[in-house]
């Protein structure tokens, strides 16, 4: 009578417990009907539009949100209206100030490179070259000296300027409608992010 080694029947027993264990995967697919893969579709598909049509729910609740901030703050135009106009002559004064810098630049250009160019021309010159470069900054001096009253008139304007517009974020700002409306605004945003997030969960 033949014996066999222990380790050829371990083999053996091994490969008999797992194909017990293990069906083949062409049999389990061939198994499965055809009207269960046709409903797996369905269901899919039914899941799909479901999200669909729940993100373009907030989308919309959320577009309705945004406009009812923006009619909580024209509610407000009775009082922001002379405030907006002020901002709007004050802006006007500071447009003003630009100008008058940008003419004293304009006034002093061909100064300045004039004595740019005679630095350039008289390089090889060493009196020459130093008397160009004193009066480069004798007439850099100037302009700063004449440009130095308009930016402090400048600086002064645009403080103003932006008190006007502090005041007017100042009344949206603690409008009780224009709060609420921000609030669901703020609500619905957080929702439809954690809904985002659960799905692609």
């Amino acid at each position: 009578m033949s014996s066999r080694s222990p380790v050829m029947m371990d083999a053996l027993e091994s490969r008999t417990f797992l194909s017990a264990s293990f069906p083949n995967l062409g049999e389990l697919v061939s198994n499965i009907k055809s009207g269960d893969i046709e409903a797996i579709k369905v269901d899919w598909k039914e899941i799909v539009q479901n999200i669909k049509d729940r993100l373009g729910e907030f989308r919309e609740a959320i577009a309705e949100a945004r406009q009812a901030v923006a009619d909580a703050v024209k509610a407000l135009e009775g009082q922001l209206a002379p405030l907006r106009e002020q901002l709007k002559e004050d802006l006007a004064v500071v447009k003003e100030d630009l100008l008058a810098i940008r003419e004293v630049y304009k006034e002093y250009r061909p100064t300045i490179r004039a004595d740019i160019k005679a630095i350039i021309e008289n390089r090889d010159d060493p009196e020459a070259l130093q008397a160009a470069k004193d009066q480069l900054a004798e007439d850099r001096a100037a302009l700063k000296e004449d440009l130095a009253p308009l930016k402090d008139q400048l600086k002064e304007h645009l403080a103003v300027v932006k008190a006007d517009r502090d005041e007017i974020k100042e009344i949206i700002k603690n409008d009780p409608d224009v709060q609420a409306a921000k609030d669901k605004l703020k609500e619905l945003i957080a929702e439809l992010r954690e809904a985002r997030k659960n799905d692609d969960a």
